[in-house]
């Protein structure tokens, strides 16, 4: 079950001055507008599943929601018009899927891309097939480009990926179980 995103928003100036202690409030300020949010992925069918739920927990925020396929997305139509990108990518050797990079690569670097905020997602065919190393080499792209990548509501929630320690143990699993001592 995916919770709802949570969307932070403040109110667009316009490039004017910000008001000081003392000084008249500015004229009211343009109503804050629902975010557009960009979704492409590249891979199986459990991608394109798993992106589809993104796209789920996305429209609880906003309904202006694109998911696409590298192959139909643009970086003139689809990018700019954009206020937030996620990309998704199945794991092939811990490594990014080769045609969602090679749409990244055709990005046109002399945009600022500064106002867009990303994430990534990304699925594996087991554990420690270099997911994270995925995750994290999109999310680097990202930066690279300049969009703004955001940490997640805490670091301290520990959610154990097998049931039982009998579970783990059959598959061959190392679980680490999280103990709070002071």
């Amino acid at each position: 079950m995916l919770r709802p995103l949570r969307l932070l928003a403040s109110p667009v100036t316009n490039g004017a001055a910000l008001p000081t202690r003392g000084s008249p409030l500015p004229p009211r300020l343009e109503a804050v507008r629902a975010p557009n949010i960009l979704i492409v992925h590249a891979g199986d069918d459990n991608l394109r599943d798993f992106g589809l739920e993104v796209a789920r927990g996305a429209m609880t925020v906003s309904p202006h929601v694109r998911v696409l396929h590298p192959s139909n997305a643009s970086f003139q139509g689809d990018v700019l018009w954009a206020d937030g990108i996620l990309v998704g990518s199945n794991v092939y050797n811990a490594n990014i899927d080769p045609t969602l990079m090679q749409w990244i690569n055709t990005w046109d670097i002399q945009h600022d891309l500064g106002d867009k905020v990303a994430g990534s997602f990304v699925v594996a065919g087991g554990l420690s097939a270099g997911e994270e190393a995925v995750q994290l080499a999109l999310l680097r792209s990202m930066m690279v480009l300049r969009l703004v990548v955001v940490g997640g509501a805490a670091w301290t929630r520990y959610t154990p990926v097998f049931s039982t320690h009998r579970q783990a143990m059959t598959l061959g699993c190392v679980q680490y179980i999280q103990t709070n001592r002071l």
